[in-house]
């Protein structure tokens, strides 16, 4: 297999300190080690490349959940958000200030 690989721009033989993306061309069978600190890339590489990268990217569940994940959290800040601005509202009238004046004591932004 070696004396196959002599023909280094062919194969695309390259030192591991010269390859983007190292683990994950790894990872994914992309590139082949030879010897010490050299690796080859597959043939077509590129085209392989994008194709894991897309079907990683591609998956609507995914993005699904993602979406009503972030929709139930943003809920929960904004209930939580809600329910303190009752208190300082209540906490404001108690001391009969303004409600500005107790956001600016307890340090909270406007």
């Amino acid at each position: 297999m070696i004396s196959e690989l002599n023909n280094w721009p062919k194969y695309k033989i390259i030192h591991k300190s010269k390859i983007t993306s190292f683990d994950f061309l790894l990872d994914h069978g992309l590139i082949k080690h030879i010897d010490l600190d050299y690796y080859y890339a597959v043939p077509d590489i590129e085209n392989q490349f994008y194709k894991i990268k897309c079907e990683s990217i591609n998956t609507s569940d995914d993005v699904e959940t993602m979406v009503k994940a972030f929709i139930k959290k943003l809920n929960t800040y904004n209930e939580l958000k809600d329910c303190c601005e009752s208190l300082v509202g209540k906490i404001a009238e108690l001391k009969g200030v303004r409600i500005k004046d107790v956001r600016e004591e307890v340090e909270i932004p406007e």
